[in-house]
């Protein structure tokens, strides 16, 4: 006997539409194997990127690295640099203070023919000059009532320089003219200019006479006298026509030339 196997649900409106619906409208299908592959290919790429960048890393480095070889080079250039010019500064300092000390040396000095030129002019035609010598005049002691000198200052000077003339006048007049005329010389201290000692006694010089005459001669007494002056401590820059005048060229363009590169004034 044959069996009849129906189903009817297949023959029912909504099941027609449902398989209609399938065969316009496939669902789509996803293979096991897709995941593996876009993993790959993220890992890949993060691989790549990775390398990527890390090249550009080390090609910034080696730039940076570069650079700064080339700033320590330039830093050490200037170190050098300024290690010269330090030493530059130094020698320079030293020639500027010898040149100062050589400067301060002939602004000081007073040429012994000068000191003879101006004794020569200043003395009276009744004066005869005998000898003149440098002396030390020494100086009188610090007031002890007077204020405390500056610890940090150079010692005061316990002596100067200065003449000694000594000569012949024909009266105590012509000695004291001869103080008063080497008192207004700028060579000499005019407050320190002091009469050691000033002796009336018999003129020693000798007349000649024929020898069968007998005249006898004599010479009216001289005034032997001693003088004894401190030398100016006014520096030559200040005196330089008084020194051009009695002939000490050489010191004036000394001085001169020292005050034209300005190392003194």
């Amino acid at each position: 006997m044959y069996s009849l196997d129906i189903n009817f649900l297949r023959d029912r409106p909504e099941y027609l539409k449902e398989q209609q619906q399938d065969k316009r409208s496939p669902k789509p299908t996803v293979s096991g194997s897709t995941p593996i592959i876009v993993g790959a290919v993220a890992a890949v790429a993060l691989l790549g990127i990775t390398f990527g960048a890390k090249v550009y890393l080390e090609n910034e480095n080696s730039k940076l690295a570069a650079q700064l070889a080339t700033l320590d080079q330039a830093i050490a250039n200037q170190e050098a640099q300024k290690a010269q010019i330090a030493q530059i500064n130094q020698e320079t300092e030293a020639i500027r203070s010898d040149t100062t000390a050589l400067a301060t040396v002939f602004n000081q000095i007073t040429p012994w023919s000068a000191l003879l030129e101006e004794v020569r002019e200043r003395a009276p035609g009744n004066i005869q000059i005998e000898n003149i010598q440098k002396v030390s005049i020494q100086l009188p002691p610090p007031d002890p009532s007077a204020a405390p000198a500056d610890p940090n200052a150079p010692p005061a000077p316990t002596s100067v320089p200065g003449l000694e003339i000594s000569g012949r006048a024909r009266s105590y007049n012509d000695v004291n003219d001869f103080m008063l005329l080497l008192q207004n010389s700028d060579f000499f201290n005019g407050q320190d200019i002091r009469l050691v000692s000033a002796n009336l006694q018999q003129s020693n010089t000798q007349v000649t006479t024929p020898t069968d005459s007998n005249i006898e001669v004599r010479l009216p007494p001289v005034v032997q006298f001693q003088v004894r002056s401190a030398l100016n401590d006014k520096p030559a820059s200040e005196i330089l026509a008084q020194l051009r005048r009695q002939g000490a060229e050489g010191l004036v363009e000394r001085i001169q030339f020292l005050q034209q590169k300005g190392v003194i004034q």
